[in-house]
């Protein structure tokens, strides 16, 4: 599906652009001007919500394609530890080598439960690996419950998923744990599940994934007509509303999104199919893991030199995006061509893909 390389360049470029031009900022010694123009870039986190998406619509897919297949469990693990372990090990290395992340955060992460770390007493740490172990949690459970249960009932589980999450986050918001919401897998579900149940629908042909498309935008519309009405401050998570509602919009946009762009079909391809974001897309996981890294040395090299001047004018901070943001897509390419695509190659040598059934 190479339109969604589109959308994983879609997703990586909102992330790219958040954490360079304002996450990593120290905002309060910026010129005005600098600030404002940057301002918009503070929702580019959502590109994460994106990933989530993607995720839950690609993995299901491939799960139920094996489903009924011989080595269904090792097949899929093997697959994913060889797409995600030799860049992520990597990046553990080179974290701590550059003091990036403590050695006990580094074993949590390890254990894909960087975004749990506060639970064992250990401070959160290179934030990108906070989403790493969302995916990785979701890999340890998702395969069994769909290999268990029947598709109409998978069905089923992803929209309850989906319909229950925001109830989860207003009790967290409720009972004083609305930082959690950020990052905890239980409050973050309902992106993969929304995901799988496009994945589920996909299969039904284009006239379904064209009433998902619509039934998707409809809700979304409502959800922000109420919202509006009612004065509730959706836009921040520091709103019950926000808190609750937020990432049930993104997720029933970028779902319609994700829809809309698989109904593209041979005339719309031009449109689906750019190719500066698809090749952000082919890179987009080496990049995710590693930008944070580069804008992190970009400062501490820059301060070495001593040419970190407050206040930062709109010309330094284009100037450091380029830069760092230039040598994280340069060695993420780098770690595609000829270190994952390595062992991306031994996939189907160790765990072959289940053959595709006809429907």
């Amino acid at each position: 599906m190479p339109e969604l390389d589109t959308l994983r360049g879609l997703a990586i470029l909102f992330v790219l652009l958040y954490h360079g031009l304002f996450w990593s900022l120290p905002r309060e010694i910026m010129t005005t001007n600098a600030r404002t123009i940057t301002a918009p870039f503070r929702y580019g986190w959502s590109g994460v919500q994106l990933f989530f998406v993607l995720s839950g619509f690609l993995i299901t897919g491939i799960l139920i394609r094996a489903k009924d297949g011989e080595r269904y469990y090792q097949t899929f693990y093997i697959r994913r530890a060889l797409r995600i372990l030799p860049a992520f090990l990597l990046l553990v290395v080179t974290l701590l080598a550059t003091r990036l992340i403590t050695w006990k955060f580094a074993l949590v992460s390890t254990a894909f439960a960087a975004n749990i770390s506060p639970l064992f007493g250990v401070p959160m740490g290179y934030s990108p690996l906070w989403s790493l172990a969302v995916e990785e949690q979701y890999y340890a459970i998702w395969p069994a419950v769909v290999h268990r249960l029947s598709i109409p009932l998978i069905t089923i589980t992803v929209t309850l998923i989906f319909l229950a999450s925001p109830a989860f986050r207003i009790w967290a918001f409720l009972h004083g744990q609305g930082d959690h919401i950020y990052y905890y897998t239980w409050f973050n579900i309902d992106g993969l599940a929304i995901g799988a149940l496009l994945s589920i629908v996909a299969r039904k042909g284009r006239l379904a994934l064209t009433r998902t498309a619509v039934a998707c935008v409809v809700l979304g519309f409502i959800l922000v007509v109420v919202a509006t009405l009612a004065g509730t401050g959706i836009t921040s998570r520091q709103t019950l509303a926000g808190a609750a509602f937020q990432s049930t919009l993104l997720y029933l946009i970028y779902s319609s999104l994700v829809a809309l762009t698989l109904l593209g079909g041979s005339s719309g391809r031009k449109f689906v199919r750019i190719a500066p974001l698809q090749w952000l897309g082919y890179i987009s996981y080496g990049l995710y893991l590693i930008h944070v890294v580069c804008f992190a040395v970009f400062d501490r090299v820059a301060a070495a030199m001593g040419i970190l001047h407050p206040p930062y004018g709109i010309t330094f901070v284009a100037f450091r995006f380029m830069i760092a943001g230039g040598a994280a897509i340069v060695i993420a390419t780098v770690s595609r061509r000829y270190y994952e695509d390595f062992f991306l190659s031994l996939k189907n040598t160790f765990a072959p893909p289940a053959k595709l059934k006809v429907e």
